[in-house]
């Protein structure tokens, strides 16, 4: 661990710089999928699925289907999850209702606040341990904050 003393600006200057280089042939690797994602739309984003994730089509899971789903789930876990939801939502409305206001002089005066995004994406990591909290605590705070549109990739189980 390195300690910086906070008056020192030319540390602290330095720690807030972003470093260039970084990983060059990871960010070539990573431009090239999403360009031809970009350009190959659906049917390139089912290759690279099927090629690092071993994923088949269909890749969108329908409302009807995750209503079947959540029914096979244990109806006392399922009344967790929604009571957790309502908790986080609960906190998320207390934190977005808040405003703040601050004066640095007498003649000034801002405030800050909050807008929705139109489309949010949340990843929820799957597979063999699902993590439910991870979609929670995404989703419904930007549902909370009046985001219209969340948008949930997640990972399934890994077919064997």
């Amino acid at each position: 661990m390195r300690i910086v003393n906070a008056s020192d600006t030319r540390a602290i200057a330095r720690l807030l710089t972003p470093t260039r280089g970084g990983d060059r042939v990871f960010e070539r690797r990573v431009r090239a999928i999403v360009d031809r994602v970009r350009s190959g739309g659906d049917r390139a984003l089912e290759r690279f699925a099927r090629r690092f994730d071993q994923a088949s089509p269909p890749l969108e899971v329908s409302p009807d289907e995750m209503r079947r789903e959540a029914l096979k789930v244990d109806p006392a876990v399922r009344l967790a999850i929604k009571k957790a939801a309502s908790h986080i939502a609960r906190v998320a409305f207390q934190q977005i209702r808040a405003t703040s206001t601050s004066r640095s002089c007498p003649a000034s005066r801002s405030s800050s606040g909050s807008e929705p995004l139109d489309r949010v994406g949340c990843y929820v990591p799957g597979g063999r341990f699902p993590l439910p909290s991870s979609l929670l605590m995404t989703a419904v705070p930007a549902r909370v904050a009046g985001v219209r549109e969340v948008i949930v990739a997640a990972r399934g189980p890994r077919r064997r």
